[in-house]
């Protein structure tokens, strides 16, 4: 066959966050708007996959034990289940019991990869659910009958994506295709979990100050910043952030520049004090010890950490 869109599984360590928060996928092609990963906790930054939201829909399948934070309660997985989390719904991930070895499989995909946008395919199978406000995640269990076989479809379709296979594109579509139509036409008996009208204004005054981070991380900004962004108060920032991350916004501004200086130390040339001040760090030094506590070593460590790894896959 000609060149092959359907590539290996993604293996990541990193979530790719644009300036407004949005988390976006290189792999994830208009041709061929559907993706597969391979999620470690260990491989991310604190040990868990950080707060999100991105306007794909999300199938989410567990190797082990696995929480997935919402704007509701947290939703907890168990080996071998699996949920659907709705396109723009703020979540996260991490592991339950041993968090070191909590793996996961995301296959990501455009509601249009269904059907086009305006299409009676579209309007009557996949708008009343991608835009249904009280449907933010459906958790799909491995001790219902009806459940584990669309969590055998999921996995169906992960094992299709990694295989390179003639005629692998249509055979996905189908069996993805397959796995909405049952779980449309059975949607009232599965687990739904709602997202209340005040936590779907919270989740909206969130997104507004996690963009706000993000595009002014190298800054020197305060509480008052990010509350103003959202024009909320001081206080009620501040209770959205410990609600739903358990960690005030400046901490939460801090994670992100750690983030971002670990970007920078693997991709530029630069130094460890240029890399300090352009992620927000006046004293490099400071910079310099925070890292150490979260990452376990110093930057120049890490820069060397990350220089043998590429030698070694050369």
């Amino acid at each position: 066959m000609g060149e092959n869109r359907l590539m290996n599984i993604h293996q990541i360590s990193e979530l790719n966050i644009d300036r407004n928060g949005l988390e976006y996928f290189d792999q994830l092609q208009s041709e061929f708007p559907v993706t597969v990963f391979h999620d470690e906790m260990d491989k991310h930054t604190n040990g868990y996959i950080r707060w999100h939201w991105h306007p794909q829909l999300e199938f989410v399948y567990a190797e082990s034990d696995l929480e997935i934070g919402s704007s509701e309660e947290p939703i907890r997985l168990r080996e071998g289940e699996a949920a659907l989390i709705n396109a723009g719904q703020l979540h996260m991930f991490k592991g339950i019991n041993t968090p070191d070895k909590t793996s996961s499989y995301a296959l990501l995909f455009s509601p249009e990869f269904i059907a086009p946008a305006n299409s009676l395919i579209f309007e009557k199978y996949v708008r009343p659910l991608t835009e249904n406000p009280k449907l933010a995640i459906v958790v799909l269990r491995r001790d219902n009958n009806l459940e584990a076989g669309l969590i055998e479809l999921l996995r169906d379709c992960i094992r299709i994506y990694a295989e390179d296979a003639e005629g692998g594109e249509l055979l996905l579509r189908n069996r993805l295709s397959e796995l909405w139509l049952k779980l449309f036409l059975n949607i009232e008996s599965l687990s739904m979990h709602s997202c209340t009208r005040q936590n779907r204004q919270s989740q909206f005054r969130l997104k507004q100050m996690l963009s706000y981070i993000r595009q002014n991380y190298m800054n020197n900004i305060t509480l008052e910043d990010i509350a103003n962004a959202a024009m909320v108060s001081k206080s009620e920032c501040l209770r959205c952030f410990r609600s739903h991350f358990e960690m005030t916004p400046i901490q939460y501004l801090i994670q992100c520049r750690l983030e971002m200086s670990r970007h920078m130390l693997g991709s530029t040339d630069l130094s460890v004090k240029e890399i300090a001040a352009k992620c927000g760090f006046e004293d490099a030094g400071y910079f310099g010890r925070l890292f150490r506590k979260r990452c376990g070593m110093t930057p120049v460590a890490y820069r060397s950490e990350l220089w043998n790894e590429g030698n070694e896959n050369i």
